[in-house]
C-alpha cells in the first residue's frame, strides 16, 4: 500500500517517557481549571487526591498535580503494551510510540438501543495491506459475543484487541516469532509473524487469525473473568506431572496430563496444550470452534497449528461458556445462554417472514491520529475534577 502524505497524516502516536508526561503536565496545570471547594471522599467515591495535613486550596492544588499526572501516566493502556513489548524483544523506538493507524469500535446494540458493550481494535504500527483483515476480526468477535453469552463484550475488564504490523518480536524457543500476548490491558497480535506462517506453509490467513482470536479471547480471557485466573479450570480435571521432557516444536512440556478420573481417556489436542495447564484449555476452545467453523483444514496445514479434537476437552470448553453466558446475565441485552437470541419478523398479515438477531454488532472507525488524540482525552477525563476536590486522607505524600 502506497503511503502518501496525506495518508501519513492521519497517522497517531501514543507517546510514553517524558513526552506523554509534558501532555499531561501541561493539559492539568495550564488548561485545566481546577476547583477551589473541596470535602473528603465519601466511601463510595474516587479520591482526586490523597492528601495528610490542613485543607486549603493551595496545597490540594499542588498534591493534586504531583499525583494525576502519575496517576494518569500509569493509567495509560499503550504505556503496559510498550513495556510488554520491549520485554518481547521489540524494538524500543516502536514500542515506547506506538504508531497508530486506526481504531475500528465493535459495538453491540440490542432493539435498536445501543449497549457499552464490544471490543476496541487498534492497527498499530504499519498499515494494514489486507482488507480481509478488517473484516474477519469483527466477524470473529461477533462469534465470540455469542459463545460466551456476551460476557466478553459486556464484562469491561475484557482487553483491547491490537493488531500489530511491522513491530517484530523475539524467537520463542523453537516455535517461531512470538505470536503476540494476552494481558490485562491489551491482547496483541503480531500480524506480521502470522502474514510469515500463513504464506510459508500456504495457508488462508484468515481462518488462522481467526483462530488466535478465538484461542486468546475464548480460552485465555474467559477463563481469566470466570475463574479470576489462568491456569485453574483445567487442573480441576487434569494433573500435569512435575517432570518436563522436550518438545517436537517447545523446549520443555509436561512429561504427561491426565484425567484425575481414571475411566476418562483425554489427551492434549496439540502440543502447545502440553506447555501449561492455560495453554490446554486454550488449544482445546480454539479447536473446538475452529473444527464447529471450518477452520480446521486450513489451520492444519500449519504442523505446530494442527490439532486432534478431544471430545472430554471439547465438553469442558463448553461448560465453561454456559457458566460465562449465566454469569453475562448481570449485564443489559445478554442472552443468558451460548448462542444468539432471535426475533421473529412478521408481513403485513402477521405471519411470520424471517428472523433477525435480537443482539446485533455495529463497526464504527476512527484514523489514527483521531484516535490517538481520543485515547489520550480518554484518561484525562477519567481524572478530570468534579465542582470540588475529593480528597482521601493518605500517605501519598
Amino acid at each position: 500500500m502506497i503511503q502518501t502524505p496525506e495518508r501519513l497524516q492521519n497517522y497517531g502516536t501514543l507517546p510514553s517517557g517524558d513526552a506523554l508526561q509534558a501532555i499531561y503536565s501541561a493539559e492539568f496545570n495550564f488548561s485545566m481549571r481546577l476547583p477551589d471547594n473541596h470535602r473528603l471522599v465519601l466511601d463510595d467515591e474516587r479520591a482526586d487526591v490523597e492528601y495528610l495535613g490542613e485543607l486549603n486550596v493551595d496545597a490540594l492544588h499542588k498534591a493534586f498535580l504531583a499525583q494525576v499526572i502519575t496517576r494518569a501516566y500509569e493509567d495509560s493502556w499503550w504505556i503496559h503494551a510498550g513495556y510488554s513489548l520491549k520485554q518481547r524483544g521489540a524494538d524500543p523506538r516502536l514500542a515506547d510510540n506506538l504508531t497508530v493507524v486506526a481504531r475500528h469500535d465493535v459495538q453491540i446494540g440490542v432493539n435498536e438501543n445501543t449497549l457499552n458493550q464490544g471490543f476496541e481494535v487498534f492497527e498499530l504500527g504499519d498499515p494494514e495491506d489486507d482488507t480481509g483483515v478488517i473484516g474477519t476480526v469483527p466477524q470473529t468477535l461477533n462469534l465470540i459475543d455469542q459463545f460466551s453469552g456476551g460476557l466478553l463484550s459486556a464484562d469491561p475488564r475484557r482487553p483491547r484487541i491490537a493488531l500489530a504490523n511491522g513491530i517484530r518480536l523475539a524467537q520463542a524457543r523453537g516455535a517461531g516469532e512470538i505470536g503476540g500476548f494476552n494481558e490485562r490491558e491489551v491482547m496483541l497480535i503480531n500480524m506480521s509473524a502470522l502474514k510469515e506462517t500463513a504464506l510459508e506453509h500456504g495457508a488462508d490467513l484468515h481462518p488462522l487469525l481467526a483462530t488466535v482470536i478465538v484461542h486468546e479471547l475464548l480460552g485465555h480471557t474467559l477463563e481469566s473473568l470466570t475463574e479470576g485466573s489462568v491456569g485453574i479450570y483445567f487442573r480441576k480435571y487434569f494433573n500435569y506431572s512435575d517432570d518436563h521432557t522436550p518438545g517436537h516444536f517447545y523446549d520443555t512440556v509436561h512429561s504427561a496430563i491426565e484425567p484425575l478420573d481414571p475411566s476418562i481417556v483425554s489427551s492434549p489436542v496439540r502440543e502447545y496444550g502440553q506447555v501449561r495447564d492455560d495453554e490446554d484449555l486454550a488449544t482445546s476452545t480454539d479447536t473446538t470452534i475452529g473444527d464447529a467453523m471450518g477452520w480446521k483444514e486450513e489451520v492444519d496445514k500449519i504442523p505446530r497449528w494442527r490439532g486432534q479434537s478431544d471430545a472430554y476437552r471439547a465438553g469442558l470448553v463448553t461448560e465453561l461458556m454456559e457458566v460465562a453466558a449465566e454469569a453475562a446475565r448481570r449485564y443489559d441485552g445478554t442472552p443468558g445462554f451460548v448462542g444468539s437470541e432471535i426475533r421473529y419478523t412478521t408481513d403485513i398479515n402477521g405471519y411470520a417472514n424471517g428472523v433477525v438477531p435480537v443482539r446485533k454488532m455495529s463497526v464504527s472507525h476512527a484514523l489514527g491520529r483521531e484516535a490517538a488524540q481520543e485515547e489520550l482525552q480518554k484518561v484525562i477525563n477519567k481524572y478530570r475534577p468534579g465542582d470540588e476536590l475529593l480528597v482521601s486522607p493518605g500517605d501519598f505524600m
